[in-house]
């Protein structure tokens, strides 16, 4: 198993704590909400293998219902709300998508599940192709479905971070982006991550409607992106680049390639950008040395 402590979150009941669990070989994982003395009854007190162990035993009691639900066709008027849209790498794409409906999207795969809106946000269970038989739904109806829900269920959030890339990120400032573009303030950060409310698969925000280009447009100028992990992706204004684009491609090769163990998080290799000229995501070519440069 593959623990990873996820980033401190904010509730109305205060700030709370989440360890996330994935199997060895699956993408998809567990998590565990480590608030209101959580920690104690993981037994970490008593060493770290009986907490390992009651990590474990959790993960098998909830297995079974992460993979488990079971999707009906006369049920999809009550799934088609819920249905959202995750993204993840290409490499290795071709087994591990081989059963579920995908789409490709400029160097990433667009993957397709379902959500326990009310009583459990994080939750994503794939939808399959045999699902999609049973509902009779194409798959440019299912990705229709998922980019009207996904921004509903999951809404976008902008954090202002400082620091570096390469030696660690320090957030500094965090907030929706419908109230980040009303805000009047500059561009205060050299870098800023987008995500979204629940920290998790959040990477998928950038191909949300009209949202990179709100945030274009309060900046009047282009935006580089970023594509950090499947959970987040960095957004840097052009004025305040620092870097060649050619060094952040190198940025980004380099931190894919120290997420040993971790490839579950890693999601491309490739540097975007927004045009705001042309209202597009644009991926940059090798060889860019200028901002101005790059090609779709």
């Amino acid at each position: 198993f593959q623990v990873k402590m996820l980033q401190e979150q904010q509730s109305e009941q205060g700030a709370y704590l989440c360890l996330g669990i994935i199997k060895e070989g699956e993408i998809t994982g567990i998590i565990v909400n480590l608030s209101n003395g959580a920690e104690k009854w993981l037994g970490q007190e008593q060493g770290i293998k009986p907490a390992a162990e009651c990590l474990v035993t959790l993960y098998r009691q909830k297995y079974s219902h992460l993979h488990g639900i079971p999707l009906e066709s006369n049920h999809f008027s009550q799934w088609k709300d819920r249905i959202v849209y995750i993204l993840e790498r290409v490499e290795g794409a071709e087994e591990r998508l081989s059963a579920v409906p995908h789409e490709e999207i400029m160097g990433m795969i667009m993957v397709f599940g379902i959500v326990e809106k009310t009583e459990n946000p994080e939750y994503f269970k794939r939808i399959t192709n045999e699902d999609m038989q049973e509902w009779e739904i194409t798959l440019q109806e299912l990705s229709a479905l998922a980019r009207k829900n996904t921004p509903i269920i999951w809404p976008p959030y902008i954090c202002g971070c400082d620091g570096d890339a390469q030696t660690g990120m320090e957030i500094l400032y965090e907030v929706s982006v419908n109230e980040f573009i009303k805000d009047d303030s500059e561009k205060k950060f050299p870098m800023y991550l987008m995500t979204n409310s629940n920290h998790t698969n959040g990477a998928g925000c950038i191909f949300y409607e009209d949202v990179l280009k709100n945030i274009a447009m309060k900046w009047q100028e282009n935006i580089v992106i970023l594509p950090i992990s499947v959970h987040e992706a960095g957004l840097i204004p052009v004025s305040k680049l620092d870097r060649t684009l050619d060094e952040w491609k190198s940025v980004v090769e380099k931190a894919n390639q120290d997420e040993a163990g971790l490839e579950e998080d890693i999601l491309s290799s490739n540097v975007y950008m927004y045009d705001l000229e042309d209202q597009a995501i644009k991926i940059v070519a090798s060889g860019t040395n200028q901002a101005k440069h790059f090609t779709s």
